[in-house]
């Protein structure tokens, strides 16, 4: 094998690693949606992740700390703050020790909305598969290097997974 086509296999790979999370993104997201329409919100996932982020124990988060930790863009989320503003569900505040700083947390509507709901409508056993792969995928993708390096442990992880190890 020529390191050529070992490039032209991590690249498959990445692909196939890439339009693999996106049809798991995509089921989770629509799972989610139908539970929170079983529990009569009108929520989509985003707006229900958001909100299950911003629980007020946590003294609320930026719109840049929610960005990061959601991987969108700021944009999108000043978008979901923005309509959750207006529907009551979460307000923003400026914290006494810095007046520069404008955080979001969810309200008692809110959260009293979403109280029910459980986090993740998956089973334990998936989302044990479900947390190791997306570990070990985040893991080699943060690494440096290229794909040709991290690929063979990451297709290790997933065939030790799909054997049930």
């Amino acid at each position: 094998m020529t390191a050529g086509s070992l490039d032209i296999q991590a690249l498959r790979l990445a692909a196939l690693i890439y339009s693999n999370l996106a049809a798991a993104r995509a089921a989770v997201r629509s799972k989610i949606n139908d539970g929170l329409r079983g529990f009569g919100l009108s929520l989509s996932s985003t707006e229900y992740s958001v909100l299950r982020v911003l629980a007020p124990e946590i003294g609320g988060a930026t719109v840049g700390q929610l960005a990061e930790f959601f991987v969108i863009p700021r944009t999108s989320i000043r978008r979901v703050l923005n309509k959750l503003e207006r529907q009551g569900m979460v307000a923003s505040f400026q914290p006494p020790e810095d007046r520069r700083e404008r955080r979001w947390a969810a309200t008692g509507e809110g959260s009293a909305a979403i109280a029910d709901v459980p986090s993740l409508p998956l089973s334990g056993d998936d989302n044990l598969v479900l947390a190791n792969q997306l570990g070990v995928l985040l893991h080699a993708l943060r690494s440096s290097g290229p794909v040709a390096a991290w690929a063979p442990a990451v297709v290790g992880s997933f065939e030790a997974a799909k054997d049930g190890g």
